[in-house]
């Protein structure tokens, strides 16, 4: 299974998975229980934020299959024709989080962000990177974002933001449930309220002119419960599949 940051010199004969980068420790995981179980098949995994991944396929990119971090970005290439509508479903649902680097002095709460110690906290890039998005919803319906927007740093993608914590270039950072769990160099501050999260959908759609073999039964596969048990204890819930037209 390969692992690729751009869309160059990939196997022709390969499944090509664009999925946001938050998918980047489970979606592998998923994978090479898919590929031991049809052998012969080849996945070809390509993660970054989802805005990003959009626009490559967008412009031509070789893809198959997208899974991006929310519905905005799906519905961009479906508005292009770009997707096979009838095959896109919700495949997983996700939290957000506070971390700080392991051993830091943790706040408690949103409103404790505010406090004078806490000079920079990172978060997905509001503009256009679904983490940063969700973010920006929650401090807005906190009514805290004109408090807290000069203390953010927008990171490219959810697993840069996660970096940021980790090497202790911030005090805390706003990341999804399922990258906390992937580095031990973070803590868990607190979960965000519920009357807060936002509702995070990860759909998945087949791009409009894949017709590769096996790409059915990839996605069949996302929905047993083998890959349901690796998405779970990756910190990620899986909703109740349905069709989106």
């Amino acid at each position: 299974m390969a692992f690729l940051f751009s869309c160059q010199n990939q196997d022709d004969h390969a499944l090509k998975i664009f999925a946001a980068a938050s998918l980047a420790t489970a979606l592998p995981q998923v994978g090479f229980v898919f590929e031991t179980q049809y052998p012969g098949t080849k996945l070809e995994l390509n993660f970054a934020a989802s805005s990003t991944l959009a626009k490559q396929i967008a412009q031509g990119a070789n893809a198959d299959l997208y899974i991006p971090a929310n519905p905005q970005w799906a519905d961009f290439l479906q508005d292009k024709q770009l997707l096979q509508s009838d095959s896109r479903f919700n495949l997983l649902s996700n939290k957000l989080v506070c971390i700080v680097p392991e051993s830091h002095q943790a706040p408690a709460s949103l409103n404790e962000l505010l406090e004078s110690d806490i000079k920079k906290i990172v978060v997905g890039d509001w503009t256009h990177v679904p983490l940063g998005i969700y973010t920006k919803v929650v401090f807005e319906k906190a009514e805290l974002w004109h408090k807290i927007e000069s203390k953010l740093i927008p990171a490219l993608d959810a697993r840069a933001a996660l970096i940021y914590v980790a090497d202790k270039q911030v005090e805390c950072g706003i990341v999804y449930r399922s990258d906390a769990m992937a580095s031990p160099k973070i803590e868990i501050a607190f979960e965000l309220p519920n009357s807060l999260q936002p509702k995070i959908h990860y759909p998945a759609a087949i791009i409009a002119d894949s017709q590769k073999p096996f790409l059915d039964e990839f996605i069949s596969f996302l929905k047993s419960e083998k890959a349901k048990r690796i998405f779970r204890n990756n910190g990620f819930t899986v909703i109740q599949q349905e069709k989106i037209h």
